[in-house]
């Protein structure tokens, strides 16, 4: 995987969770997995609980003044390749937690491989990461 972000795009109950689940179970690399819920609208919850997530990779502070930054250099000590997956991505509307994750990609740590699960077309600057050829965008039809 070569990419930074995997963008999985389907309608409801198209089975976007299970085939995540599924890519978890057999994929080498270890996993952090956040299923968002609208509290995570707030910046500051969508970090703590993302850290929160990331704990069984390595330690990171989960503490409420954490920040992206720290986060980051948190990641750096994790070795080999990872995989941070947030589903229900189309649940956030709040542009500062969407530029978490813009600047999340944009400034990543080497080893981060970020996937996505939604119902809609995210927020996000997709056409720049297309063209650096750091997005793999599955789509399923109703």
């Amino acid at each position: 995987m070569r990419v930074r972000l995997t963008l999985l795009i389907a309608p409801p109950a198209a089975g976007k969770t299970a085939r995540l689940r599924q890519w978890q179970r057999t994929s080498v690399w270890p996993t952090a997995w956040l299923t968002l819920t609208p509290m995570h609208n707030a910046p500051e919850r969508f970090l703590f609980d993302l850290c929160n997530a990331l704990q069984r990779l390595c330690p990171v502070a989960s503490a409420p003044e954490t920040t992206l930054v720290d986060l980051v250099n948190s990641l750096l000590a994790v070795p080999g390749d990872f995989a941070v997956i947030l589903d229900d991505y189309h649940i956030l509307e709040a542009a500062p937690v969407h530029v978490l994750v813009t600047r999340l990609l944009d400034y990543p740590p080497p080893a981060l491989h970020l996937f996505l699960a939604s119902r809609a077309i995210p927020p996000l600057p997709l056409a720049r990461w297309r063209a650096r050829r750091q997005l793999l965008e599955l789509w399923s039809g109703s």
